[in-house]
């Protein structure tokens, strides 16, 4: 494909003319693809050079003695044609990854739905079928797309692969909540509709946060549309259409329960030790499983000091953290050549159970949860909560209670706001009491 081409219908006009898009590809009848931008302007304010409504101040400034409105006016038009440039080489991309036909058809189909543009007839001469208004599941499964190859960002950047996994598990409960109660569309989604969908996921037993991530997907998808003039449908927006969310009973590791884990006698099972290891190199570096699997020669750097230190790119921050090695964390490395095996983290949940276990880590712990919509206070043994993400969890607490300052932590966890590291550490009152008395205030 050329790159797409911007052209008045008739640039010798002097009345205002229509803008016109034009794509040449191979496969298109004429080899063409020409679409009306719905978009009209006077030929003297076109540049065609840049094929962009024209920048020359003069002009613009000689038109506004009549026009008041015209810098703002061709603003718009310019930002119009560059969202329309974008959606055709989006259209190309996807049909590239997902292997699909490019046709005049599903061309102007994609743009009508992206831009609400009512069906026009297309101008390669062929008879176009109206194109069918979108749908929230046709939607829904583009959106999904879009995630995947990358054309839709958040905040410049792609979505990481946990994230696009949390759509496909909520399309996976929206359809089946459609399977039992009929289809839903952009205009059906009401309050009736989300007290509905809530009391569907309550019934499997659900826990109130997971339900309030189905929401809040649900809403996201909602704006986007909406944004993308595919509905009109605000009721999402009301504050009646809450995302749930309660703090959780998530656990860390003491110090003293770190060295039952580093002294535990596994050589009835040695193929534990593997797993200790990598869940201790998690403590010490306060980083995801999928941060610390990538550990290899290459991230080992020499700081000014001579000391070493492991320097990391975050796959879900994205933010570039570079954690000082302590002599424990060193000795683990040395062991595998500063290159440890990945492992799986449904692996390390589940081996991680049973090394906490032997080293008798069974401290009684009373949780109380919203399950299915109801209170639940269950009594665990401690080793039965534990699972990969406590390292990083108990690495940043311990962090903490051991002195680091807040911003310094930070640095090392990649967390951007002091306001959710604090939520994120587990630190009792009586600790930061502890902590604090230590504080030459407090002497």
């Amino acid at each position: 494909m050329k790159e797409p081409h911007f052209k008045l219908k008739d640039d010798t006009s002097d009345k205002e003319t229509s803008i016109r898009l034009y794509v040449f590809h191979g496969q298109f009848p004429h080899r063409r693809f020409v679409y009306g931008l719905k978009e009209s302007i006077l030929p003297e304010l076109w540049d065609s050079e840049t094929q962009r409504p024209t920048k020359n101040k003069t002009l613009i400034k000689e038109y506004s003695k009549h026009l008041p409105t015209i810098d703002n006016d061709l603003r718009k038009i310019t930002g119009h044609i560059d969202k329309i440039k974008m959606a055709v080489t989006d259209y190309f991309e996807l049909a590239r990854i997902h292997q699909t036909a490019i046709t005049p058809d599903s061309l102007k189909q994609h743009l009508d739905s992206l831009f609400n543009i009512k069906s026009q007839p297309i101008a390669s001469g062929l008879n176009a079928t109206p194109a069918k208004k979108e749908t929230l599941n046709h939607y829904l499964d583009r959106y999904i797309k879009e995630l995947e190859a990358g054309i839709r960002l958040i905040d410049g950047k792609q979505y990481v692969e946990g994230s696009i996994k949390n759509y496909k598990t909520f399309k996976s409960q929206f359809d089946l909540y459609q399977k039992a109660h009929g289809l839903v569309n952009f205009e059906d989604v009401t309050l009736d509709f989300y007290n509905a969908f809530v009391r569907f996921l309550n019934r499997k037993d659900y826990r109130i946060n997971t339900i309030g991530k189905h929401i809040s997907r649900l809403k996201a998808i909602m704006r986007a549309a909406l944004n993308e003039g595919l509905h009109a449908n605000t009721e999402f927006e009301r504050k009646e259409f809450k995302i749930f969310q309660v703090p959780t009973d998530e656990i860390y590791l003491d110090d003293a329960e770190i060295q039952k884990i580093e002294s535990v006698d596994l050589s009835d099972h040695p193929h534990l030790d593997l797993y200790r290891d990598i869940f201790l190199i998690g403590c010490y570096t306060a980083q995801r499983i999928s941060d610390y699997n990538l550990i290899s020669p290459h991230n080992i750097i020499s700081l000014k000091s001579g000391a070493k230190a492991i320097s990391l790119h975050q796959k879900k921050q994205k933010e570039k953290v570079i954690i000082p090695i302590k002599k424990k964390l060193a000795a683990i490395l040395e062991k595998y050549e500063y290159q440890p095996p990945r492992v799986q983290d449904q692996k390390l949940n589940e081996h991680i159970k049973t090394i906490c276990k032997i080293a008798k880590i069974n401290t009684l712990i009373e949780i109380e949860e919203i399950i299915g919509g109801k209170k639940v206070k269950t009594v665990k043994p401690k080793y039965e909560m534990v699972s990969s993400h406590t390292a990083r969890r108990t690495g940043a607490t311990n962090m903490y209670i051991a002195g680091l300052d807040t911003i310094s932590a930070m640095k090392i966890t990649g967390h951007t706001k002091e306001s959710t590291f604090l939520k994120y550490i587990k630190v009792s009152k009586e600790q930061n009491a502890e902590k604090l008395s230590q504080h030459e205030y407090f002497q």
